[in-house]
């Protein structure tokens, strides 16, 4: 057989590789040798953390023996996903394993492989040189890549991916947006490894009492501190927002304000500072200050643990968008007085990384609702007229409400109806347009069907969908309360009278109506009012929905949720959360900008 003349050379390299010496360097050490960072970074180009100091003490607790769970709770687009990509390039060159990467859902998973993961590998030229090629390139998959030495997989945290996988690396992407008790079972896949295997939790803010919560508290809880270049004094850097009579935190001019609790968003933005709480000294929103701010930082100290958690917030990882981060905070607050808390958890979740809770927003100060109207009086702002309807067995329950925009609402009749024929009677009596009565087709589906295909009605049906559903308007992503089916209404048997074939019919999300709902009967959401002479039935029917808090049976996390209370029923209550619904539909309400992915 001929050798190749190169034979020898290519000998003595394979045998280098195979019996080089153990890399006892930091993990941040050998990243910043062998690591380039492509166009995702906002600093591409070969790793270095000079700009990313918080991420070289979670890639320390990585690198010790003694640590095997690292929680990281940060914002969004802070670096999390960085540091758990660099510890897996390393574990592929230096300490191999089953090595699996948890994303929320099937989709979620490829595309982050295709699009992040794969390519940060290939970015490590002593990985790529070992990545599948040739004859063996169908070993690099969608879901995973089969190395010659280990296996890397991608997968959704799911029923099927707890199964059958003894797991010696996990990384869990946002956590918090697995179904409840996923994330303890794909745990229990890494106990065979226990002695030596790495948990790496990475999510922004989740749910106060979650099972990512748990898991930050679980752990050492370390906050990243700015060292402040002026008084040298480390501090953890807290939003602290509108504190005038206060030092620290984020500031702005007072002339910013322009009355009614508006603001002039450009002078936000031009004149926002960050104030050291230990001195008088203030900085700009640059990429000087980012530099400065965190350059001797560091996070607060804790022992030693098996279990390590670390924190920062968007202002730490992103401080030169400090102005954007003011103006999101201000819009947050306006929504919360329009009816929806969707924007005030956005920014908790993703620029504070908190866990939120919901309770945060009950602790303000509530503002009883008054009127000075009776039902049926004229109303000369009303735009549109919306009738919503509550089926039961027996009977409906019906809700006419006036809205404008603000937006502005007025209960116009509520109560209880018979028959159809008299619920059509009702309607056309309150002057309601067929495209504006919404009928719950939760229950007795067929029934409702019909009589919307009848009538040329929307039927309406709520879902579970604690964070709503996502809409693209004009290139931009929405997350809304409120959102329209891929399929009509259809009955099966139409009633001999019916205008239609078809229905249209909206799927609902019952916690966002819910949560607008609660906001604009605290007083908390300006506008939405209840007559002086609003029936008792309607009164005791609002009144039988209360928010409570319970255990999970298998997680132990708290949650938050709508109970029932009282023999009286709910009908109208629901009757008033899609009244909420369709304010959206017809944009009496603003939905909530989703972040591009980053």
């Amino acid at each position: 057989m001929k050798l190749s003349p190169n034979f020898e050379q290519q000998n003595r390299e394979a045998l280098a590789r195979a019996f080089r010496a153990a890399d006892t360097r930091q993990i941040y050490e050998w990243a910043a040798d062998n690591v380039t960072v492509g166009s995702w970074s906002p600093f591409p180009g070969k790793m270095s953390f000079d700009h990313t100091p918080w991420l070289i003490e979670p890639l320390r607790a990585l690198r010790r023996a003694t640590c095997h769970r690292v929680t990281v709770i940060a914002a969004a687009a802070g670096g999390k996903s960085t540091a758990a990509e660099t510890f897996m390039a390393w574990c592929i060159r230096n300490d191999p394993g089953f090595f699996c990467w948890f994303s929320h859902t099937e989709n979620t998973a490829k595309e982050f492989a295709e699009t992040r993961l794969w390519p940060f590998l290939e970015s490590v030229p002593e990985v790529k040189a070992i990545m599948p090629s040739g004859i063996d390139r169908f070993k690099k998959r969608q879901d995973g890549i089969i190395f010659p030495h280990m296996a890397l997989l991608v997968l959704p945290a799911n029923e099927t991916s707890a199964q059958s996988k003894h797991i010696r690396y996990a990384v869990f992407d946002e956590p918090w947006l697995y179904k409840p008790g996923i994330l303890a079972q794909l745990h229990k896949r890494t106990t065979k490894f226990a002695h030596n295997r790495k948990i790496i939790e990475v999510s922004t803010g989740s749910l106060a009492g979650d099972e990512t919560d748990q898991a930050w508290h679980g752990g050492t809880m370390r906050e990243w501190q700015f060292k402040c270049p002026a008084c040298g004094v480390l501090y953890v850097p807290k939003f602290s927002p509108e504190r005038l009579d206060k030092r620290g935190g984020v500031k702005w001019s007072p002339d910013a304000k322009i009355g009614g609790g508006a603001y002039d968003f450009g002078k936000v933005r031009a004149s926002v500072v960050y104030e050291c709480p230990h001195c008088p000294a203030n900085f700009r929103p640059t990429e000087e200050n980012q530099f400065k701010l965190n350059r001797h930082g560091c996070y607060t100290s804790a022992e030693e643990s098996a279990h390590e958690s670390f924190h920062w917030p968007a202002w730490a990882s992103d401080f030169r968008l400090l102005g954007d981060f003011a103006v999101e905070f201000l819009q947050a607050k306006a929504a919360l007085k329009r009816g929806t808390a969707e924007l005030l958890q956005e920014f908790t979740q993703k620029r504070e990384a908190a866990a939120w809770d919901a309770s945060r927003v009950d602790a303000e100060p509530i503002q009883t609702v008054e009127s000075t109207y009776d039902m049926g009086d004229h109303w000369p702002e009303s735009e549109m007229r919306v009738a919503t309807v509550d089926v039961q067995k027996h009977h409906l329950w019906l809700c006419v409400r006036d809205w404008a925009q603000g937006p502005l609402s007025r209960l116009v009749w509520a109560g209880k109806v018979l028959t159809w024929d008299e619920l059509r009677q009702r309607q056309l009596e309150f002057g309601v347009e067929d495209r504006f009565v919404f009928v719950d087709s939760s229950h007795f589906t067929e029934l409702v069907y019909g009589q919307c295909c009848r009538f040329d009605w929307n039927a309406i049906k709520g879902e579970k969908a604690p964070s709503g559903f996502i809409e693209e308007r004009d290139g931009t992503k929405f997350r809304v309360p409120v959102t329209t089916s891929n399929t009509r209404g259809i009955c099966a048997q139409l009633p001999p009278d019916a205008k239609m074939t078809s229905c249209e019919l909206f799927r609902v999300s019952e916690e966002l109506t819910a949560e607008s709902l609660h906001l604009f009967r605290t007083g908390r959401a300006h506008g939405w009012t209840v007559p002086r002479n609003a029936p008792a039935d309607y009164q005791e029917q609002m009144s039988a929905r209360v928010r409570r808090t319970r255990q999970h049976s298998k997680t132990g996390q708290t949650i938050w949720e709508w109970v029932t209370v009282g023999k009286c029923g709910e009908h109208l209550w629901d009757c008033e959360r899609y009244q909420i619904a369709a304010a959206f539909l017809a944009e009496k309400m603003e939905p909530k900008p989703e972040e591009p992915k980053q």
